[in-house]
């Protein structure tokens, strides 16, 4: 993990993902932010959900590493993917 500051509000699991992954915001939050990038810092997923404590993703692309940028109501992170 990069940079957390959700604190031991936030988990991502499986990681490394093959594909499908979820992240428990451990509550409901009001509004979500993410987003997901290669290495070169190309944009491949953006997209703002509401009224969720569980999101459930697929990582589309080839293995390797991404980037996961999140953000919710003043709360931000940004977690290392290793796609395999």
């Amino acid at each position: 993990m990069l940079v957390n500051r959700f604190g031991g509000e936030l988990s991502l699991y499986p990681n490394p993902p093959h594909g499908e992954f979820l992240i428990d915001l451990k509550e409901t939050v009001g509004y979500i932010h993410l987003e997901i990038m290669d290495m070169t810092g190309k944009v491949i997923m953006s997209e703002t959900y509401e009224n969720k404590e569980l999101l459930e993703l697929n990582l589309e692309g080839p293995d390797g590493v991404y980037i996961l940028r999140i953000e919710s109501e003043g709360k931000s992170a940004v977690i290392r993917l290793i796609k395999n």
